[in-house]
């Protein structure tokens, strides 16, 4: 399903990070809503899912300070994030306007 780490994107599409860990309550929650939008902008934008215990370097490349947090990597431009627990429509409205500029 997903790529473990941003270093092994290899993608044309617009992203999203879910960074997150095992133990966070919150990332637990986010999840599905996470699986639910990789299926639905599949082959629109690449999901990838980043355990920031396993890969600490990466979390700390994005100064994420607390988690769940998602990084929005558009095709050109500047990279976005949100932390914390977000709502499904939240989320498709960051997607559609911010990495498919809708």
């Amino acid at each position: 399903d997903y790529m473990k780490t941003p270093a092994e994107v290899k993608t044309d599409l617009p992203a999203v990070l879910d960074l997150w860990a095992p133990w966070c309550g919150p990332c637990r929650r986010l999840s599905p809503i996470i699986d639910e939008l990789a299926k639905e902008y599949a082959g629109r934008v690449a999901f990838y899912k980043v355990n920031v215990d396993d890969n600490q370097m990466t979390a700390m490349a994005f100064h994420a300070q607390s988690i769940p947090m998602l990084v929005f990597i558009p095709a050109d431009g500047q990279l976005g994030a949100i932390q914390g627990l977000q709502s499904k429509e939240t989320l498709t409205k960051i997607i559609d306007e911010y990495l498919l500029g809708k």
